[in-house]
């Protein structure tokens, strides 16, 4: 557990200490949103976007409701700003990019938004798409969740979640208060084994899959040449995610404003 909240940390530009580890991605989410409407008591939260459907279910049926905003139409971003008017949240959720439609809110209208409403209102970021490899999500987040299953581990033999608290946020005291007193934030040692083995060469796989993912294009066998890459689909960047996801060789990622 503490290699893997050490190797997390580095990556993250944290302290280990704010690195806690769940038995899944979605124990990660619920410790999160647990934590929220403790408290806050009585607020509800906001997912902007479509997310993995199970982190808006959890909002809607646990704590005290939530609000949703697809963030399809540009009308919304000023719904968003009349919500943050009217209502005080216990958080705002959203995904770096969205999973399964590889959306982007608009981070730096976001933390416009919450600037001139309720500058106190924490914002949680999921960057399991994007990894921390791509994207600095603390640039945004109060606290940045994470399912390690998928690109962390990268092997498909063990579940695992984190949760990094972001330093710089005014709720880090509360929040990490609150983590350790209140969650269950070790991994069973066989999948922390597994998972710290398999997260030894994270980063080296990581940059060949966003190449990929902007080229459109996937690893096809080939039995002569060996691995070679084929074009199976293009894509654009729209406005609302251009610079979500940026590449770490290319300097400090960033997503959104400062």
């Amino acid at each position: 557990n503490q290699t893997i909240r050490a190797r997390i940390a580095a990556l993250a530009g944290q302290q280990p200490e704010d690195v806690f580890l769940f038995p899944s991605g979605m124990a990660a989410n619920y410790a999160v949103h647990r934590m929220l409407t403790t408290l806050f008591p009585g607020r509800k939260t906001a997912q902007l976007d479509f997310p993995y459907v199970d982190v808006l279910k959890l909002q809607q049926r646990f704590g005290s409701g939530a609000h949703f905003l697809p963030m399809i139409r540009e009308s919304e971003y000023d719904d968003l700003r009349a919500l943050l008017q009217n209502e005080p949240l216990a958080g705002l959720f959203c995904e770096a990019p969205s999973n399964p439609l590889l959306r982007c809110v608009d981070f730096e209208r976001l933390l416009e938004i919450r600037q001139a409403t309720r500058p106190d209102t924490p914002i949680i970021v999921d960057d399991t798409i994007s990894t921390v490899v791509h994207a600095d999500a603390h640039r945004v987040a109060d606290v940045v969740t994470t399912s390690l299953t998928k690109s962390f581990s990268g092997a498909g033999d063990v579940l695992a979640g984190s949760v990094v608290l972001n330093r710089r946020s005014p709720h880090h005291a509360a929040f990490s208060a609150f983590l350790h007193a209140n969650a269950d934030h070790e991994l069973w040692r066989g999948d922390a084994v597994a998972l710290e083995h398999n997260s030894r060469n994270f980063t080296e796989p990581m940059f060949v899959f966003v190449i990929m993912v902007i080229a459109g294009t996937r690893p096809v066998p080939d039995s002569a040449a060996g691995p070679r890459l084929t074009v199976v689909a293009r894509g654009a960047v729209g406005p609302a995610s251009k610079g979500a996801v940026e590449g770490r060789h290319a300097g400090k990622p960033q997503i959104g404003g400062n």
